[in-house]
């Protein structure tokens, strides 16, 4: 069985450690890519890709009437907002065309145009998409960021977390429709692992000094987050990278 990991928006009242065993990221500045993926209904992350779009999950977005993007900073309430926090509202939403919102997790992509572009700032700032080197090269670790629960039942992060997984090919076998081509697996050690609120976000790997984008959170491999025999799936990045910037290269006036 596999999970979706989209979260109706209920913020934590108290602080809480989300992700599974997460860590709080210590400095804006250390993943200035993360974004906040806000709709009337549901609350994701996702990953800054240029000054126009971010990139997350569809099923964060099919579908919703208003969604807002929050860039550069560590907190989720507004009320916390740091001083470089920028707000956008999106323009236009670009599901996958082959997204079939009844089957998790086959084509779960979509990018989002903000109505205005952002300035680039140390909290701000995009991540790459997979060279051709980084797609042959054998990465091993994910890092993964996110604002999600600490278990099935609670409330969301007030602060960013992340955690490190290795990648594993148990879930391919696993969980129906996780397939090579489309999907990253990440395995859960420790309790590691992402969680409700998660989906959207980036999941990232370092190649040198220079970070990139390799996956997208879509699921976890059974009910509850964090299980000792789970696997947790991404969006295989590079797959749907000459997708991606048929729009992102779009030119503005």
């Amino acid at each position: 069985m596999s999970t979706w990991i989209t979260i109706m928006v209920t913020l934590a009242t108290h602080p809480a450690h989300a992700l599974v065993n997460g860590s709080p990221v210590p400095d804006v500045g250390t993943y200035p890519w993360m974004a906040q993926v806000a709709t009337e209904r549901s609350a994701c992350g996702g990953a800054l890709l240029n000054d126009r779009w971010v990139i997350t999950s569809a099923h964060c977005v099919a579908g919703r009437k208003s969604v807002r993007i929050r860039l550069g900073q560590l907190r989720w309430k507004v009320s916390m907002w740091a001083g470089d926090a920028e707000n956008r509202e999106v323009r236009r939403i670009v599901e996958h065309p082959e997204h079939d919102r009844r089957w998790l997790p086959i084509n779960d992509i979509a990018l989002l145009e903000l109505e205005e572009s952002v300035t680039f700032t140390r909290a701000i700032q995009p991540v790459p998409l997979p060279s051709e080197a980084v797609i042959r090269d054998d990465y091993r670790m994910l890092t993964i960021t996110g604002w999600g629960q600490s278990r099935r039942i609670g409330p969301l992060s007030e602060s960013l977390q992340e955690i490190t997984q290795p990648q594993t090919n148990r879930c391919y076998d696993a969980i129906g429709n996780v397939r090579r081509d489309l999907h990253l697996c990440g395995d859960v050690i420790d309790s590691k692992s992402v969680c409700y609120g998660d989906s959207g976000g980036p999941a990232v790997a370092k190649m040198g000094a220079k970070w990139y984008l390799v996956g997208i959170p879509t699921g976890i491999g059974g009910t509850e987050c964090g299980g000792t025999t789970n696997t947790d799936y991404y969006v295989r990045v590079s797959t749907f990278t000459e997708w991606i910037t048929r729009y992102t290269r779009e030119r503005y006036p």
